[in-house]
C-alpha cells in the first residue's frame, strides 16, 4: 500500500485569495520531491473566478461521486488538472457537462 499525501484547500494559484495560493504553488512539489511521497491538492473548481476559468479547456473528468447531503444526494464531479497534481471538485449539473467531461 502506497502513501499519498492531500493538501486540501480553498486557494490555489489560480484561485489565489492570499498567502495560500504562494505556498500551495510549492509545497506539495517540494515534499514529494524531499519525502518521495506522491501529493495531490484538492480544491473547488472557482466557476467565478477568472484564473480558474482560464484553465477550464485542461481540465479532465476523473470522476464522479455522490455525497449525501440533507435527505437528497449531491453529484459532484472530480476534475483533474495538471497531470493530477489538482483535483477540482464541481458539483455535477444537470443538463450540461461540467468543465472538463467532454475531454474523458
Amino acid at each position: 500500500m502506497s502513501s499519498k499525501i492531500a493538501f486540501v484547500t480553498y486557494e490555489t494559484p489560480f484561485a489565489p485569495c492570499g498567502g495560500i495560493a504562494a505556498m500551495i504553488r510549492h509545497l506539495p512539489d517540494q515534499l514529494q520531491k524531499s519525502s518521495g511521497v506522491d501529493t495531490t491538492v484538492i480544491t473547488p473548481f472557482h466557476h467565478n473566478i477568472e484564473k480558474t476559468i482560464s484553465i477550464e479547456p485542461h481540465l479532465k473528468h476523473k470522476a464522479q461521486i455522490h455525497v449525501p447531503f440533507g435527505r437528497e444526494e449531491v453529484a459532484i464531479d472530480i476534475l483533474t488538472y495538471n497531470d493530477d497534481k489538482y483535483q477540482c471538485i464541481h458539483p455535477a449539473t444537470a443538463g450540461r457537462p461540467a468543465p472538463g467531461h467532454l475531454s474523458t
